[in-house]
């Protein structure tokens, strides 16, 4: 490992980033049991950390500037999504100069939507505004390097309507204009250069972009909707 530190910078980081940077964003969901901690521990980065102070530094620096991470407030404790509990456990563990060099996050924002036959609406809880809350308090506190953003609406309820994995099988619209406090502050992250919202996540992510833009010119420039093909949904259909 000592002819590592002697090649040059460019091909150190072409290594690194062969070894330790993921094809897929990085959940933050509270581990299943300890063994996946115990595996994690012996990861290619763990192991790279362990070799000496110059690649310690490099290996992290790398792997936080350049992963995307997924944050949400899913159920406290859940190790299927990711949520505040994990969340916390994630800054208390990572140094705060590490968090402060991602650059790209994923944001669920997971409503558990009580299913009404005669209504067919949904009235978003107050636990899941107040834990989006904290997950935007948490960005605003230690993600000062956060540049892009990008949130989905994610719909869990365990009845009647779902998949095997909870998940609502077709809309039920709601008040989702509630959600966009939580949004504003992200928007203050003086690095932040784009919030995507994903256009196909839920029938209501025009009427929580619309919130997010009322008397908020400042958001304009920033705040897009973007389809799974990355091709970008103008705004113009979405009243400011």
């Amino acid at each position: 490992m000592a002819k590592l530190t002697g090649l040059p910078p460019e091909i150190r980081n072409s290594i690194y980033d062969l070894l330790i940077i993921l094809d897929e964003p990085i959940p933050i969901a509270s581990p299943r049991k300890e063994h996946v901690r115990k595996k994690q521990e012996h990861s290619s980065l763990a192991s790279l950390l362990r070799v000496n102070k110059q690649i310690n530094q490099e290996a992290k620096t790398l792997f936080y500037a350049r992963s995307t991470f997924i944050v949400g407030n899913g159920s406290w404790g859940s190790t299927s999504q990711v949520n505040v509990q994990a969340l916390k456990e994630f800054i208390r563990r990572v140094p705060k100069d590490c968090i402060a060099l991602i650059h790209k996050i994923e944001l669920d924002i997971c409503l558990v939507r009580f299913y009404n036959r005669h209504r067919n609406f949904h009235r978003v809880r107050k636990e899941d505004i107040s834990q989006l809350e904290m997950v935007s308090r948490a960005l605003a506190k230690y993600f000062k390097g956060l540049e892009s953003v990008s949130a989905a609406m994610v719909n869990i309820i365990t009845y009647p309507h779902t998949d095997s994995r909870g998940w609502l099988e077709y809309p039920i619209h709601g008040n989702v204009g509630v959600l966009a406090k939580p949004i504003w502050k992200i928007l203050t992250l003086p690095a932040l250069k784009q919030l995507y919202f994903k256009y196909e996540s839920s029938p209501d992510i025009k009427t929580l972009v619309e919130a997010v833009l009322e008397g908020n010119e400042e958001a304009k420039d920033k705040v897009k909707m973007m389809k799974q093909d990355g091709s970008i949904v103008p705004l113009l259909t979405v009243t400011p």
